[in-house]
């Protein structure tokens, strides 16, 4: 039998319990959150969050992609904002199918679609080969890729020289004449810098050297960088082995 007095005894326990575990709720609901809102933060620092590059060639030689046009001979302000207008909207389409990369080809066979020190203006963008178009591609391509948030690489065929061989003799940037030990020529092919002569390494880190330098560039690709698909033989490079092949290794594992 409990009496009114041990009634209220209890009661007030019960009370205290209750008011203990409201404020333990309470704290709880405070402090968790900011926890474990830490320890994402922590995890997030450590481990950042893989991002997938999704990427697109944009080609140059030949207008595969781009340009649709020629600046003819003279120049053309016209045709230059044409040329602006198609890249743009390759630019545009590549970040509507979700790319967040472009590689830009700017060196397609040993010329360039930006000033450059070493080579001369592609034949690609302009009636001949070594006329100034009028405008800087490369700048362009750079800001309207920053404007749609897609990163931008240079990329470069470093060894090709000629498609087709004799293509630009006599022309400017012609290597036979200015580095005619450079050039390895494949019959009834086309011509490439030869990738065991330093002096041809030593061009094309140069080259990578200025466009870093002068652009904002993500990156640099390489594409086409070894000898020719029709194979090479042995005596084609013949010079460059007797200067720079070690004695004993392997002409394959040399190349």
């Amino acid at each position: 039998i409990i009496n009114h007095y041990q009634m209220s005894q209890i009661l007030e326990i019960v009370i205290c319990a209750i008011r203990k575990c409201l404020v333990v709720t309470l704290l709880l609901c405070l402090v968790i959150p900011g926890v474990l809102l830490s320890g994402m933060a922590g995890l997030s620092a450590q481990e950042p969050l893989k991002r997938e590059l999704r990427a697109s060639w944009l080609t140059t030689v030949w207008g595969l992609d781009w340009p649709g046009v020629k600046i003819p001979a003279g120049g053309s302000p016209s045709t230059v904002e044409l040329q602006k207008q198609q890249l743009t909207r390759i630019l545009d389409s590549m970040r509507v199918v979700g790319m967040n990369a472009v590689f830009f080809q700017v060196r397609p066979e040993c010329d360039a679609f930006y000033p450059s020190s070493y080579e001369p203006w592609s034949a690609h963008l302009s009636a001949s080969r070594g006329q100034d178009p009028g405008w800087d591609p490369l700048a362009f391509a750079i800001a309207e890729s920053h404007n749609t948030g897609m990163e931008r690489h240079a990329w470069l065929n470093p060894y090709r020289f000629e498609a087709v061989a004799g293509k630009y003799a006599g022309q400017p940037g012609d290597y036979r004449q200015s580095h005619p030990e450079w050039v390895l020529t494949y019959t009834g092919g086309g011509t490439i810098l030869d990738p065991g002569n330093p002096g041809v390494r030593q061009r094309i880190a140069d080259i990578v050297r200025e466009i870093v330098t002068n652009y904002d560039v993500d990156g640099i690709v390489f594409d086409d960088y070894f000898y020719a698909y029709e194979g090479t033989s042995s005596s084609l490079d013949q010079e460059s082995q007797s200067q720079w092949r070690p004695a004993g290794m392997d002409l394959g594992d040399w190349r």
